[in-house]
């Protein structure tokens, strides 16, 4: 989160030396290399975990992260495919009807990628998103995820503030490094949003 990437890596392999089965340690370590810009490596980092458990979903969803930074979008779609159709086998996961639902929007993203190419595709990631706040299930950083791809830096930021005033945990793990807001970085309102989220010592 601080940037400190090398010294983030050596924690990384510490850890999966300590408990090299741990699924959680193999899955999480993406995040180091995600963050470091090392996709492959990243990729790397999820399939490993998917030897060790081939359903094991957060690794599917980290992939479409990855994939979605690389640009290869039809690889994401295939993985948001597995992670929707392992989620509904799962009921823990994803309940019947939001199975289907997941099932429609991957479909609808898969025809939005094949129309518009790239833009298509993240305008069709916004849709989902916003059926989805109509159902009360808002992810802020989600929005400010895809507005960011989009281009449209003012409704970027304006999800990622709602998600700091609601206190969104999770936020502190995608602000600060997550090549993510790369698009963002220039812009003087993310340096203040990440002084809020991250104060520095005087």
């Amino acid at each position: 989160m601080r940037g400190r990437m090398e010294d983030s890596l050596q924690q990384v392999m510490s850890a999966r030396e300590l408990d090299p089965l741990s699924l959680a340690n193999t899955s999480l370590a993406f995040r180091t290399y995600y963050n470091a810009h090392d996709y492959d490596k990243a990729i790397e980092i999820c399939r490993s975990a998917l030897d060790m458990d081939a359903n094991f979903v957060p690794a599917h969803q980290r992939l479409i992260a990855i994939y979605e930074q690389k640009g290869e979008l039809d690889k994401a779609i295939e993985e948001r495919q597995r992670a929707m159709t392992l989620g509904g086998e799962n009921s823990v996961i994803v309940g019947g009807g939001r199975s289907k639902e997941l099932a429609r929007q991957v479909e609808s993203l898969r025809q939005a990628y094949a129309a518009d190419g790239e833009h298509g595709y993240w305008l069709g990631r916004l849709e989902a998103d916003r059926r989805d706040a109509r159902l009360g299930n808002v992810d802020p950083i989600d929005l400010g995820t895809v507005y960011t791809r989009l281009g449209n830096k003012d409704e970027a930021f304006r999800w990622l503030e709602k998600a700091l005033k609601d206190h969104l945990p999770y936020l502190i793990w995608s602000l600060p490094a997550s090549p993510d807001f790369d698009e963002l970085r220039s812009d003087s309102r993310y340096a203040e949003l990440l002084r809020r989220l991250v104060p520095r010592p005087e």
